[in-house]
């Protein structure tokens, strides 16, 4: 077993910290303005976001990406944008987020992303926040500036609804989990590999699918602003869970927020309703047929 463990680290970008240190800083009216846009839930985040990266390593070296699903035991149990939406809140529908057309805009232009601190990014955000003359809309925006990929499209915050955030989201990490693969299949990670997008959503994933967090009472919706902090730390315990724990397809629903319509419509959209709490069919893994697949993986872990 040893000699299959990956020996690279996984480097993320995700840092919350940028978030409740502004949340602090909000007035009334600025956080009013921000509930107004589909990135509400930036505005109760109250504790950081932590991310296990040995748990996603796990998750990358399991990732299935012809059939948008993870490995878990025998089965390939699927990603979906449903999966982002009980994270993030995101809604689900509208219009796709052009984020390669639109990399650019007031945001972008606000702070050298080489040169600018999280201290440096809070004092210019107290000036802007503390000035009355200064327009809502211009302090709200900059509360994105937290993004690596800024875009004109958060220049207007009243077309903020108009997008399909959750598929963006599910699109991006989608994306960069087949790029970590095909570097892992092909031998090219050496030290680590770097993933970029919301991470939260995949240790979310694995949270629900295993209960991670003991008691289904303690989440929250979306799950981030009632963060589990797992702790397993070595990749053998998490990659063991992943191959032989029950687990769960469905996603815990508490009565408080059940009847939330935004919990009904996505719910509706996916699995049929509430009452019915099943994830899209789930493939059966032929041992016969995955063997094949899995033997060059097999030695490329071990070899790095």
């Amino acid at each position: 077993m040893a000699s299959s463990i990956p020996n690279w680290r996984v480097r993320t970008c995700l840092d919350t910290s940028y978030i409740i240190a502004m949340n602090h800083l909000l007035r009334e009216d600025h956080v009013l303005r921000i509930c107004d846009t589909p990135f509400r839930w930036c505005v109760y985040l109250r504790e950081k976001v932590d991310i296990n990266c040995e748990l996603i390593k796990v998750m990358v070296c399991r990732w299935a990406g012809h059939d948008v699903s993870f490995r878990l035991s025998h089965e390939l149990v699927p990603f979906t944008v449903l999966d982002v939406f009980m994270t993030t809140g995101f809604g689900i529908g509208g219009l796709e987020v052009p984020f390669d057309e639109c990399i650019e805009g007031l945001v972008g232009e606000m702070f050298n992303r080489k040169s600018t601190s999280l201290s440096d990014l809070v004092e210019v955000f107290n000036v802007i926040v503390v000035d009355k003359n200064t327009d809502i809309d211009v302090v709200c925006r900059k509360s994105k500036v937290v993004a690596n990929m800024p875009s004109r499209v958060l220049d207007d915050l009243d077309s903020l609804c108009l997008y399909d955030w959750a598929t963006g989201v599910h699109k991006h990490l989608v994306d960069n989990l087949n790029k970590g693969m095909k570097k892992l299949m092909a031998g090219q990670i050496r030290s680590s590999l770097s993933l970029s997008g919301n991470l939260a959503v995949l240790q979310a994933w694995a949270m629900e699918r295993f209960s991670l967090d003991g008691n289904p009472i303690n989440r929250d919706f979306p799950r981030m602003l009632r963060w589990f902090r797992y702790k397993a730390r070595t990749f053998e315990i998490i990659d063991d869970i992943f191959r032989t724990a029950e687990f769960k397809s469905e996603w815990y629903v508490g009565e408080r927020v059940r009847d939330l319509p935004e919990i009904k419509a996505a719910f509706e959209l996916f699995d049929g309703g509430i009452g019915v709490p099943q994830m899209p069919k789930r493939c059966r893994v032929d041992e016969a047929v995955i063997a094949p697949m899995m033997a060059p993986l097999k030695q490329t872990l071990r070899r790095h």
